[in-house]
């Protein structure tokens, strides 16, 4: 054993081999919990994203044009979903229009 190998005089060793605290890690860690790979991952799970003023108005109101349309309350207000709702009413719209285009193109001159 060299001079660099050899511990420090005072110094204490700690021997013991930890693992990750992630279930399935195999990563050694030096204190109890878990490894910085699955630390982060903690971290960036637990961590909530804040949503400004601007966007949460726009969930507002995205959700109220869902209720007005009667589409039922899906908990993530998908967009997808309210545009093809419009989508669908105006295509309603323009048959009746076109309907009532028809009859009234029929009842002229009846009187």
């Amino acid at each position: 054993m060299t001079a660099s190998e050899a511990p420090l005089a005072g110094v204490r060793v700690d021997r013991r081999v930890m693992r990750c605290s992630w279930v399935g890690c195999k990563n050694k860690v030096r204190e109890p919990g878990p490894c910085w790979m699955h630390g982060r991952r903690i971290f960036e799970l637990r961590k909530k994203p804040k949503m400004t003023e601007m966007e949460m108005n726009m969930v507002r109101a995205l959700a109220a044009i869902d209720d007005a349309l009667g589409l039922p309350q899906d908990g993530c207000n998908s967009t997808a979903q309210t545009l093809a709702k419009i989508k669908e009413m105006r295509e309603q719209i323009e048959r009746c229009e076109n309907l009532a285009r028809a009859v009234m193109a029929d009842n002229v001159g009846k009187s």
